[in-house]
């Protein structure tokens, strides 16, 4: 300011666990984008691409993947359950990407789960391998309903959450927050990601474009250089203690209906709970869709979905038309 030169420093928060290999880093900008998109959208599935870099540490084995921009698709159509990408939808951002002239690169995928827990289903495993078969590639699911997130990450086939990730921030050597990152290099990335957006779907550059996209006004695109006194230097702040992946509240009781000896309602089959079953993962299994899982849980009357037990039989009704 006034001519005088600060230092700006980049710093990372630890969320969660240090872990194994891959290491992933947000931006603090792009992850925000995230949660507020998702916090935007309740309806339903929702989500986008991942884009970033990816860079290799001491052996190809370890590397770091950071994540610099988030592009958005146009949300789902009457609240469709499922987050569905097409391989159109990921070479017209590579396409993009191809022509910027930067290093970025589609580094993985983002999607919601409102209010029905961060999982991914067989549907999201399957989508991830078919379009994003590097091992490199993440997975990244948000319940902005409960809070919740998870960070997944596959290599032949061979799924694993990561423990945890980082959020980058710049500073200045006085600690005030400079933004996600310094003015030259937001008015740079910009540019760029005016192309991604451009080249994904109109919803996503006018989605971005109205929360954070600075007046070019603002800033000469003629000079992007950063100033030459200006220094980066990098440390690691680790937040303790990690953040305690809230419970959702159980749905209210479904209050039943005098006995009366019926017949069983035509349709109605049976499913014997196993080990590591929960009423989601029944629902994708039986109805192909996790959000179902209310059904099963009123035809039993359970009262908390989070609690089942191996070995009960559980009354599974039909699929109820769409």
């Amino acid at each position: 300011m006034n001519g005088e030169s600060r230092a700006v420093g980049v710093r990372r928060f630890l969320v969660g666990q240090a872990g194994p290999f891959p290491r992933v880093v947000f931006w603090e900008e792009a992850f925000a984008q995230m949660d507020q998109f998702a916090q935007e959208h309740p309806g339903g599935e929702n989500g986008g691409f991942l884009v970033g870099t990816k860079r290799n540490l001491k052996s190809l084995e370890e590397y770091e993947i950071l994540v610099e921009h988030f592009v958005p698709l146009a949300p789902s159509r009457g609240g469709t359950s499922r987050f569905a990408l097409s391989r159109d939808h990921y070479m017209a951002l590579q396409k993009q990407l191809s022509s910027s002239g930067s290093n970025l690169r589609i580094v993985g995928w983002m999607h919601s789960h409102p209010g029905f827990g961060v999982f991914l289903s067989a549907f999201d495993k399957e989508q991830h391998e078919r379009l994003f078969p590097r091992p490199w590639q993440i997975a990244y699911v948000i319940d902005a309903q409960h809070g919740d997130r998870a960070l997944y990450h596959c290599v032949d086939r061979v799924w694993r959450e990561l423990p945890g990730y980082y959020i980058l921030r710049s500073e200045d050597e006085a600690g005030v927050v400079e933004g996600s990152r310094p003015r030259w290099a937001r008015a740079a990335a910009s540019v760029v990601l005016f192309l991604m957006l451009t080249g994904a779907g109109v919803y996503g550059y006018h989605w971005y474009n109205s929360r954070f996209i600075e007046p070019l006004s603002e800033v000469s695109l003629e000079n992007m250089e950063p100033p030459a006194a200006t220094t980066r230097q990098e440390s690691v702040v680790t937040v303790t203690p990690a953040p305690v992946r809230v419970e959702p509240p159980p749905p209210q009781a479904v209050q039943s209906p005098p006995e009366v000896e019926q017949p069983e309602p035509a349709g109605v089959r049976e499913y014997l709970v196993a080990r590591g079953d929960s009423l989601w993962n029944i629902a994708e299994k039986v109805y192909g869709d996790a959000t179902l899982y209310r059904i099963i849980a009123e035809a039993n009357n359970i009262s908390n979905p989070e609690y089942i037990t191996a070995g009960t039989t559980l009354m599974i009704p039909e699929r109820p038309n769409p």
